[in-house]
């Protein structure tokens, strides 16, 4: 699942003057417009985190259920069903901050803490997650 990162860079617009006829949006509102685009971003980066969490979690309770070690599979014994359990946990909280948070989004309410806590907690999510699978031994391996 490639991830491509948006073009980004900076733009100096040093002594420009802008015809009142050519001002997007109110005059005085462009950070408030800068805030509210911001809020857009984290909020799709925070549905990327998630996204990508429920696709590890679902290959490591797959893989959980058919790896078998002394007889049984590994979903079986304690350590492994903690884990997957916390994932189930940490994907659940994130998915519902991002329902909550996008939601205020739509009604146009002021979002910006909640964009923001968001996008800390589903992308710590999505790494912890990634970690307990691929690191700490899910599928058996370190890398």
């Amino acid at each position: 699942l490639p991830m491509h990162p948006s073009p980004t860079g900076e733009v100096f617009l040093d002594d420009c003057r802008i015809p009142k006829e050519n001002i997007v949006g109110e005059e005085g509102k462009g950070f408030h417009y800068l805030m509210e685009s911001l809020a857009a971003g984290r909020i799709a980066h925070s549905a990327l985190s998630v996204g990508l969490a429920q696709t590890i979690y679902e290959a490591s309770l797959e893989h959980a259920k058919t790896r078998v070690q002394f007889g049984k599979p590994i979903g079986h014994f304690q350590a492994t069903a903690f884990k997957i359990s916390r994932m189930a946990i940490d994907i659940e909280a994130a998915r519902w901050l991002l329902y909550h948070t996008a939601w205020l989004f739509d009604q146009g309410r002021e979002c910006n803490t909640q964009a923001s806590i968001l996008k800390v907690f589903a992308s710590e999510a999505c790494v912890k997650i990634a970690n307990e699978t691929v690191v700490k031994g899910v599928f058996g391996g370190s890398s």
